[in-house]
Formats: structure tokens, C-alpha cells, sequence
């Protein structure tokens, strides 16, 4: 019984024990504000340090003129130590704003060099911060590529028309790249070499060659960077001109070959062209034609300007033939109403539903 009582008492007294611990023991909290701070700073994952907009400054030199102090000037970029001892701030690299203040020019012998500069260069690096620097030291500039304007006429192209074609009245257009130059000033038209007055220009009849082209003014172009990715404006485009390529309309009057009844054909049995065809004429030779003549006593005929002169040989089957050729000069009005003369040579003889096929005519 002694014993149990005993046993009872060191029980209770155990559990004395804890009761006094637990309500006696400190808890630990995690901290709720953002890292450990003192006055202006700050302790985490970074050390967060006073910042200023200018030079710093220190509101008691006193107090703290046996200590060194850092501050970053956020508006210039600038990170500065205190030195205690003189009180002064001063700038220090690696806040963004150290920078060469004068271009290095190589001075020594004829073997000194520099990266890719040698003896006597001049390394433009001045107001460059030490990365930007390097990198001009180890690679020469290379001048960026300044692209031309071009400029052009559109909707109409280099072609020839029958003389005398009326092509109405016709109106210019044309087009603009910038590329490199400035902006587009002003848009000027010519029709051989005399300015318009705007976009529009008549023909009424095409008796001779007719040029156009436009010309554009524009505006200085912007500077681009080079391979060092400094701006540099050599070759940069300058404000002026650019003038299109010519776009000529050429008249030329055609040449025509087939049969008729008469032994000098009219104007109308010459264009009419019955059993031939006709084409273009840039002289009075032509190579190889056929005049299919359908019907009985007929004459057949090849015809083109004068301008080109007289023929001294017809090859017909091979043969030379000019002898059985009649020459005669006709006037001749074309299907646009323009006349000219045109030397015609007529078969002498009459020909019955035959072909006859002109080899060469010279």
C-alpha cells in the first residue's frame, strides 16, 4: 500500500513537470514583415540600399565621418561610395554610367596595335561604356548600307502603234519606294523632256516617238547604325531626285503584200491586203511570204514606204525575179487615216487561184 502511494506521487509530480514547462516555454513565429530591417535597408534574397535622385548626401557628416556609406542615384544611373576620411561621395563603376571620355589614339611604334587598330589610329570610343568600347577596339566599323529611292511609271510600258494612232488623252501614274531616303515631296511628269502640268497628256495622232517619265522629290533619309551598333551616317541619303526610266510609244507605218485586180493597186486594194497579210515595217526587205490568190487574173503585189527606197532583188521559188516585178510609187492612206507614200511592186503577169511565195525582197 506504501509502495503504491509511493508510485502515485511520482506520477503526479511528472505531470507537474510539464504543465510548468508548457506554460512557461517561448514560441517561435516566422516573421510576417518582408526581410530583417534596419533604418533605409534592407536584408533578404538582396541588399536593398539607400537611393537618391542626384548626388547623395548625408544628413549628419558628424556622426557618420568614421564610416563609409554606399548609395545608388536611381535618376542617373550612378552608384557612389563615401569615403569617410575626406567626406566626399564618389562615382564607381558598374552602376551603368562609367563611359570613355575621349577617343584612344595609338601612339608608339610602327608595329603597336590595338585589336584591329595599329599605330597611329584613332579608336572612336569616347562617350562608350567599357562593353561597347571592347567591342569597337576588337572590330573596325564597317559604314551601314544605305539603300536608294526608286521610283517608276506604272500602267504603261514601251510599245509600238501604227503611225498616226490617236491614243486619246492618257493619264500618268507611277510609284514610289522610299527605302532609305526621306519622304516623299512632290511627283513630277514629262512627256519628251518638258514638264506638265500634272498627270494627263494627249495624242491625238502618233506620227513620231513620244518618251514619258516621272520624277520624285524627297527628303533627307535618317542615319542608321553601323555593325557596332553606333550611329553612322556615311553614305546616308541625301535629299533629291529620282527620275524614272524612259517609256517610249513608237509609230511605225506597216508594209503589206497580197492580190488585186488592178495592175496599179488602189490604196484601199493595198490595205486590204486580199490573200496576204502585213506587219510591221522597219525597211523594205522581207523574207518569206505567201500571197494565196483566189479567183482568176489577178496581180499580185508587196507594198512599204518609200522612206525605205527601192528594192534591187525579189527571190520567187528560189529564182531572182525583180525583172517580172512592175515599180510604182502610191499614195496610201492607213486604217488610222495617216498618208505617205509607199513604193508597190506588181506581178506583171495575172494569176489564176495559185500561190505565189516570195522567198526574200531586198
Amino acid at each position: 500500500m506504501f509502495q503504491q502511494i509511493k508510485n502515485m506521487k511520482r506520477i503526479l509530480s511528472i505531470i507537474l513537470l510539464f504543465a510548468f514547462l508548457s506554460t512557461n516555454a517561448q514560441v517561435y513565429q516566422e516573421m510576417p514583415q518582408y526581410g530583417y530591417r534596419t533604418n533605409r535597408m534592407a536584408f533578404d534574397s538582396t541588399l536593398q540600399i539607400p537611393t537618391t535622385c542626384g548626388i547623395p548626401t548625408l544628413k549628419s557628416v558628424v556622426s557618420v565621418n568614421k564610416k563609409s556609406a554606399i548609395a545608388y542615384d536611381s535618376c542617373n544611373n550612378k552608384l557612389y561610395t563615401y569615403n569617410p576620411k575626406i567626406q566626399t561621395w564618389s562615382e564607381i563603376s558598374g552602376g551603368g554610367g562609367a563611359t570613355f571620355t575621349k577617343n584612344i589614339v595609338l601612339n608608339g611604334s610602327s608595329t603597336n596595335r590595338l585589336g584591329v587598330w595599329v599605330n597611329g589610329d584613332t579608336i572612336p570610343v569616347a562617350g562608350m561604356a567599357l562593353d561597347s568600347a571592347f567591342k569597337v577596339i576588337t572590330q573596325k566599323a564597317v559604314a551601314p548600307t544605305y539603300i536608294q529611292p526608286t521610283t517608276s511609271l506604272i500602267g504603261i510600258v514601251s510599245q509600238t502603234f501604227e503611225i498616226g494612232t490617236n491614243l486619246g488623252t492618257l493619264t500618268l501614274n507611277s510609284s514610289f519606294t522610299q527605302n532609305d531616303a526621306g519622304a516623299l515631296i512632290s511627283t513630277l511628269y514629262y512627256k519628251n523632256n518638258v514638264a506638265l502640268g500634272g498627270n494627263t497628256t494627249s495624242i491625238p495622232s502618233l506620227t513620231s516617238e513620244v518618251n514619258f517619265k516621272v520624277s520624285k522629290t524627297y527628303a533627307q533619309g535618317a542615319c542608321k547604325t553601323n555593325n557596332l551598333g553606333v550611329i553612322d551616317c556615311t553614305g546616308r541619303i541625301q535629299a533629291g531626285t529620282k527620275t524614272s526610266a524612259l517609256v517610249y510609244f513608237t509609230p511605225l507605218p506597216k508594209f503589206y503584200y497580197g492580190y488585186g485586180s488592178n495592175v496599179i493597186p488602189t490604196s484601199a486594194e493595198i490595205i486590204a491586203n486580199a490573200g496576204g497579210d502585213y506587219g510591221y515595217a522597219y525597211g523594205s526587205g522581207v523574207d518569206n511570204i505567201t500571197i494565196e490568190v483566189i479567183g482568176t487574173n489577178k496581180y499580185g503585189y508587196y507594198a512599204y514606204p518609200a522612206t525605205f527606197g527601192t528594192l534591187t532583188s525579189i527571190i520567187v521559188s528560189g529564182l531572182e525575179s525583180i525583172g517580172a516585178f512592175n515599180f510604182n510609187v502610191v499614195s496610201v492612206t492607213n486604217a488610222q487615216g495617216y498618208t505617205q507614200n509607199y513604193n508597190v511592186y506588181t506581178t506583171k503577169n495575172k494569176f489564176n487561184n495559185t500561190n505565189i511565195a516570195i522567198n526574200h525582197a531586198e
